[in-house]
């Protein structure tokens, strides 16, 4: 089953967390996903995923729930000085 997140939503999140949309990735295959595709954020912390969840939840963009389900989904792989959070089972809806 898969999860949905307005793109438009995550964007503004990005940018009312400082944090540049294009860190967005639209179609990411992690670790163990088998060609499983999801969205996620290319940053230098986790600090900087979280503000853009507080953003969300801000914004009530998704609900409280589907936001702990959203960090419990959270998964990272190293992009040499920068790391990939992405979100299997999660998509970006237009």
């Amino acid at each position: 089953m898969s999860r949905t997140i307005d793109r438009d939503a995550l964007f503004t999140a990005c940018l009312d967390a400082d944090v540049e949309t294009s860190a967005v990735y639209d179609s990411y295959s992690g670790r163990f996903m088998y060609g499983a595709r999801c969205f996620g954020l290319v940053v230098q912390s986790r600090n900087e995923v979280t503000k853009v969840m507080l953003q969300l939840q801000r914004a009530r963009a998704l609900s409280p729930e589907e936001i702990d389900q959203l960090v419990e989904d959270m998964r990272a792989d190293q992009l040499g000085k920068r790391t990939i959070f992405y979100f299997p089972g999660w998509e970006l809806a237009s």
